[in-house]
């Protein structure tokens, strides 16, 4: 039977046959079965989400003609009645459970986080092929639950998922008349182990991020994790590794899986209500993955690396006349044009490189001088923030002229000739091989020291109080690595809610991934990649900026090919 008119990706599924009845069951209890079995294949089939589109009809009826079994015991009854559930092997079995749901215990496969009622996501670390998980589902005390017609304090479930596949438990109870759906993910074999603590209670939001390589030799994944850490939406890309996942708009989520100076970089965007991915690229420029960042304009600020030949190199121990790196920035409106642009070899002068990095391309050698790794916008004045790391500075650009305004950080040498801030207040002196760095509403800066090129001191996010009229930056807030470790590269750091609630990006420092904090310093969430792997940034965003639904409905769908 094909599918109803206005549900173009559901269809039936044939009702599988009855299974016969076991020998264990006694025949005063054969009628029982057969009633059980007849319910629980009713309420199993009435209709299968395909979570695959672009499978074919044949193949979709060849994937739902293999069947798991769901095996449900009640404890406490007193002829123990086995019922035997049909599930489809492709889309996400959902289990209809009455009664109030206080606990829920997986085995062999652990459930991560442990059960609570007001928790809603759930992951089991599965393996390669069919696992089969048994969940015991106990009532709270004094009452009962039921599942297909059977019920007790505690029912067993036993359930055959496969990699990216989801089961949801509808659960329903006299306090809970409109139910609650949990969903307990099946993660694939080769996705980075999460080690999560939470020793507060973080804001609502999702927390956007993804692992630059995998230590397994196994796929990369952008990932939105809940704020207990879970894995709520991930997805591959065809080539290899995942940098700054961002928010690019109401449920788009964009990010890059190129490292610099890949001719084909591209940005990938996937939009959760349509289920479709497109590409932001430059032909003829080689973009940057460092910073995508979105205004609200619905205009596009980016970072280029092209080549500049003939530059005079002798300031940072590199030749008369050589190859640089150079940054462009760049930006472009919904149509795709360019409407502003602006290059870092115009303003900084090479001599500002405090960690020029020579690299090879092909026969040619480069030098990475500048390294620019975030934009940031103010909206009043339109005035640019710009982060460079070989130069450990941090620079506000006048947007209108080009000119640099204000420096912050590095040495001693200007471009612009602009007025250099000095650094007060702060036990550190300064900062370098930073990252991210934000404009915050009152004015200051803040950002992610990575002290990449001071091994002795450890990586931390500050903020500092900008006053032109008295050309300093006060440090007013600051968070240090717990452990006492700088941070070799990359890393982020966002502060929200007026400060109340932060988010650090650890970046190449294992094993870590983020800590959020309040204003005080104490510890809200902590997520590690226990395994080593690392990330370019982890952002923070509202709750209401992704939909929940469509972040579970569309986790763990194939890449997208290449444009």
């Amino acid at each position: 039977m094909g599918p109803r008119q206005g549900r173009p990706a559901s269809h039936y599924v044939p009702k599988p046959h009855l299974a016969p009845v076991p020998d264990t069951i006694a025949p005063r209890s054969r009628r029982k079965w057969r009633r059980l079995m007849e319910a629980s294949v009713s309420t199993a089939y009435p209709r299968v989400q395909s979570s695959a589109p672009r499978i074919g009809a044949l193949a979709r009826r060849l994937a739902f003609w293999c069947v798991a079994t769901l095996l449900v015991v009640a404890f406490g009854a007193s002829s123990g009645p086995l019922v035997v559930q049909a599930a489809p092997a492709t889309g996400n079995p959902t289990i209809k459970v009455e009664g109030p749901l206080a606990s829920v215990v997986a085995s062999p496969l652990s459930l991560t986080p442990a059960f609570d009622p007001s928790i809603t996501d759930y992951v089991l670390r599965c393996a390669a092929g069919t696992n089969t998980i048994q969940l015991k589902l106990s009532a709270s005390l004094g009452a009962r639950v039921n599942v297909t017609g059977t019920n007790g304090s505690s029912i067993v479930l036993q359930q055959s998922l496969v990699e990216n596949q989801a089961l949801i438990l509808d659960s329903h109870g006299p306090k809970n008349p409109g139910g609650t759906q949990y969903w307990i993910r099946c993660l694939p074999h080769d996705f980075p182990e999460l080690s999560v603590t939470r020793p507060g209670n973080p804001a609502p939001g999702w927390y956007l991020t993804g692992d630059l390589g995998s230590t397994s030799g196994g796929s990369t994944y952008t990932m939105v994790l809940d704020n207990h850490g879970t894995p709520v939406w991930y997805r591959t890309s065809v080539r290899s590794g995942s940098a700054n996942a961002t928010l690019l708009a109401q449920d788009q989520i964009t990010w890059a899986s190129f490292i610099i100076n890949n001719p084909d970089g591209a940005f990938e965007v996937y939009d959760l209500k349509s289920q479709t991915t497109r590409w932001i690229t430059r032909a003829g420029l080689v973009l940057d993955f460092h910073e995508l960042q979105p205004l609200p304009n619905g205009d596009l600020m980016l970072v280029a690396s092209p080549l500049r030949a003939n530059v005079n190199l002798t300031a940072v121990g590199g030749p008369l006349s050589g190859y640089l790196s150079d940054c462009l920035l760049f930006e472009v409106d919904p149509l795709g044009r360019v409407v502003w642009s602006w290059r870092a070899s115009d303003h900084i002068a090479v001599g500002e490189s405090t960690h020029p990095v020579p690299f090879g391309i092909g026969l040619l050698t480069a030098y990475d001088a500048f390294h620019c790794n975030s934009i940031d916008v103010d909206l009043a004045s339109g005035n640019i923030l710009l982060s460079a790391r070989h130069t450990s500075a941090v620079y506000r650009i006048d947007k209108a002229s080009g000119r640099i305004i204000w420096k912050l950080g590095g040495n001693v040498m200007t471009g612009d000739g602009e007025q250099i801030l000095k650094i007060v207040d702060d036990q550190d002196g300064t900062f370098n091989a930073q990252h991210d760095a934000r404009f915050q509403p009152n004015g200051d800066v803040s950002l992610y020291d990575d002290e990449s090129f001071t091994t002795h001191v450890a990586a931390r996010a500050v903020q500092y109080h900008i006053s032109v009229r008295d050309g300093t930056a006060a440090l007013v807030w600051s968070f240090q690595s717990p452990d006492g470790r700088n941070s070799a590269a990359t890393g982020s750091f966002r502060r929200l809610h007026g400060g109340t609630d932060n988010v650090i990006g650890w970046g190449v420092k294992t094993p870590t991934l983020f800590t959020e904090v309040d204003q005080n310093g104490n510890v809200l969430l902590d997520v590690t990649f226990t395994h080593g792997e690392i990330a370019y940034r982890v952002i923070k965003v509202q709750a209401d900026a992704l939909n929940h639904d469509l972040l579970r409905a569309t986790a763990g769908l194939p890449p997208a090919p290449l444009p």
